[in-house]
């Protein structure tokens, strides 16, 4: 009877045994696989990886993601303040405010062209491609239909917002009929005088956030539709939208951009504006009587459309900017 107690015993423990080692295969079959799996994957995505891929990738990239870490130090320089433009910004609840304006833009824009918004849309999404591969890390909801919403409204009103600033700065002329104006009314809150107050300088800076860019590409698409140049050569209106761009965000520039130089955005070419030295005034004697100074303030107040002030003018009026530490 013992013995027979004993081979129970064993074999229940041989049983058990059995069991285990049939759980552990099961388990090693299920999580095994996946790992394979997940090795192949991973084998796999290596042997295409290569410096030569990466860099035609990246090439393609122009308007790029600010990293968190040099986020946290200023959240506000590198968030917009008025406008969102481009895909990075759009729905942000402070600059919703701004999209019913967008949607006048846009009806000034092609009403005045009389053109159908279908010739517009058809332009800006031959190009649909490349203005997606120029927004570094865009989500997979931008791709497709909303994007080119986005692209066609915003470069509207930007083009609407640059145009009707240099109608108010002395640029144009007041007269509807010209067609530069296109209806909107002297009061108008963005587009009108009190808009060229209170807007143009933070759309201006706006334009200048590394996030809010649109390439100029989108803007040279929707000018050559409204003039009738897009089955023409496209190096004027290239050249068109360049001067209207910096005009716009550097009033003080006085010499146009170079039409070799292929500006990606905005941002892209006011650097390459400073770089090539487009800023910088032909020297004067200050002090060889007020007549001359009287045309130089004169000039610059034209340029500025008598909005911004120079910080040596700010400072000889008293004003006094504080030291601010981003470490």
């Amino acid at each position: 009877m013992g013995d027979t107690c004993v081979d129970r015993v064993f074999e229940a423990n041989i049983s058990n045994k059995l069991m285990g080692l049939n759980c552990i295969s099961k388990l090693m079959a299920s999580g095994g696989g996946d790992k394979r799996a997940w090795v192949a994957d991973l084998e796999g995505g290596l042997a295409g990886a290569g410096a030569a891929s990466e860099h035609a990738l990246w090439s393609k990239h122009s308007v790029h993601r600010v990293p968190a870490a040099v986020k946290d130090l200023h959240p506000h320089a590198y968030r917009p303040q008025v406008v969102s433009l481009g895909p990075f910004h759009h729905g942000d609840p402070r600059l919703v405010p701004m999209e019913p304006h967008k949607l006048r833009a846009v009806a000034r824009f092609v009403g005045r062209s009389r053109r159908p918004v279908a010739e517009f849309v058809a332009a800006v999404e031959t190009a649909a491609a490349e203005l997606e591969e120029s927004y570094q890390d865009l989500a997979g909801e931008w791709r497709g239909e909303r994007f080119l919403q986005v692209m066609f409204t915003d470069g509207c009103f930007l083009l609407e917002m640059m145009r009707t600033a240099k109608v108010i700065g002395g640029g144009g002329k007041h007269d509807e009929a010209s067609g530069i104006v296109g209806g909107y009314a002297h009061n108008d809150p963005v587009f009108g005088r009190h808009g060229a107050v209170y807007m143009v300088p933070y759309v201006r800076r706006d334009m200048l956030i590394v996030e809010n860019q649109l390439p100029l590409l989108l803007l040279q698409k929707l000018v050559a539709v409204e003039t009738g140049k897009e089955s023409q050569e496209m190096s004027d209106v290239e050249y068109e939208v360049k001067k209207m761009v910096l005009r716009f965000i550097s009033p003080s520039c006085k010499t146009p951009p170079a039409k070799e130089h292929r500006a990606l955005h905005p941002l892209d070419l006011f650097r390459e504006s400073l770089l090539s030295g487009q800023h910088q005034r032909p020297r004067g004697d200050r002090g060889s009587g007020a007549g001359r100074g009287d045309r130089r303030r004169d000039d610059d107040e034209e340029a500025n459309g008598g909005i911004i002030r120079s910080a040596a003018e700010l400072y000889e009026a008293g004003i006094r900017f504080r030291h601010y530490c981003y470490i």
